[in-house]
């Protein structure tokens, strides 16, 4: 590389750098949409290729140089802190927990109960990739509402056309990627009184079914962009990061909103940096933070995430495993992800899953993809 181009790479960095610091403080975490990433505890931001990079980072699009498609499905719960334990205690249905816990986990606003569905049909070629894919959110927290607890649930369901570029500077070093999309959202408020309420409908699969049976309170098509850079440091080294939804578009809502914007749904703006350490062809090594915290409704839990994990890549398989980290849940306990991948001569198939022990916290996501 020319002394030229060793100087161009801190500057082109710290200029996308410069635009992440101007990111509002209003974000959540980047969907784990593909069972690689989830695997490996999230650290795929310096990693993604293929119709990975579609999701994780489009500058991600140059690294793999091949051609393909494919499908994902995924389901991905997690319970933060025991919330539905403390629904329980505090309801009167359980003396698991002493009262003063409960009180403290619901009162917190840093535990609760969310739920993440996907589904995606990805192409990509060599610089330039096409998409739909459908996620679902769901989020649910504790309040008091004169001295009684109320559960507040939010879903939101996004339905995105997107259209993905990547291009190479510095004799491919550098890369930076682009992403349009169009997206059709629907965003879905409810809350209940813990009164009315039975013991039998304090589980998570029923607690998540009245987030994703709320009212529809916005309903909207937007125009989202992401933005994506990579650079190979070295042969072993390689750093990426990303903005998702740089545009930050807020829903119009079809309900009248608060002066204080409680209740309002966005697309939120979604940092992300990470690094891959390559110590052997067949070893890597990764490492991802959130710069930024947030939520995708105003009064949610916020989400800030450190995850990061290895990967063991044979002739036909692969194995992998990770930890992540919610920085701002009221425990910051690891949760366990773990997964494998095999593959053909055209096809390769990738499962993966996530564990949170003693918690209502496994899910999964599955993908099958084609190399044309």
């Amino acid at each position: 590389m020319s002394p030229v181009d060793s100087r161009a790479a801190p500057f082109v960095f710290s200029v996308f750098l410069s635009l992440l610091a101007a990111s509002p403080a209003v974000a959540q975490t980047v969907s784990k949409v593909d069972p690689r990433a989830l695997a490996m505890g999230g650290g795929y931001v310096a990693v993604a290729d293929g119709y990975a990079a579609l999701q994780w980072n489009p500058a991600g699009l140059w690294v793999s140089g091949r051609k393909e498609a494919g499908l994902m499905l995924g389901s991905l719960s997690l319970e933060v802190g025991r919330w539905v334990e403390s629904l329980r205690v505090a309801g009167g249905f359980s003396d698991e927990l002493t009262n003063a816990d409960a009180s403290a986990t619901l009162m917190s606003g840093s535990s609760g109960l969310t739920d993440e569905r996907t589904f995606g049909i990805y192409v990509t070629s060599v610089r330039f990739g096409a998409s739909f894919q459908q996620i679902t959110y769901a989020d649910e927290i504790a309040s008091f509402i004169d001295g009684s607890v109320h559960i507040d649930t939010a879903a939101l369901r996004t339905r995105e056309y997107q259209v993905s570029a990547a291009h190479p500077l510095m004799q491919g070093r550098l890369v930076l990627g682009g992403s349009a999309k169009l997206v059709q959202a629907q965003g879905r408020l409810d809350g209940v009184s813990l009164d009315s309420l039975e013991g039998a409908d304090l589980a998570a699969g029923k607690l998540l079914g009245l987030a994703h049976s709320g009212s529809v309170t916005s309903e909207d098509t937007v125009f989202g962009i992401d933005l994506g850079l990579l650079f190979m440091a070295s042969s072993m080294l390689r750093i990426g990061a990303v903005v998702k939804n740089f545009n930050a578009p807020e829903l119009d809502s079809s309900t009248e909103i608060t002066p204080t914007n409680e209740g309002q749904f966005r697309l939120p703006r979604q940092v992300r940096v990470g690094g891959m350490f390559l110590p052997h062809p067949q070893f890597s090594l990764t490492l991802d933070l959130d710069l930024v915290a947030g939520v995708f409704v105003h009064g949610a839990r916020e989400r800030r995430e450190l995850g990061g994990g290895i990967q063991w890549s044979g002739d036909r398989v692969a194995l992998r495993g990770g930890l992540l980290f919610d920085l701002k849940a009221i425990e910051r306990r690891p949760m366990y992800t773990f997964g494998f991948g095999l593959s053909g001569e055209t096809l390769r198939a990738d499962l993966a899953g996530r564990w949170n022990p003693g918690r209502n916290g496994f899910g999964w996501i599955g993908s099958l993809a084609a190399e044309f």
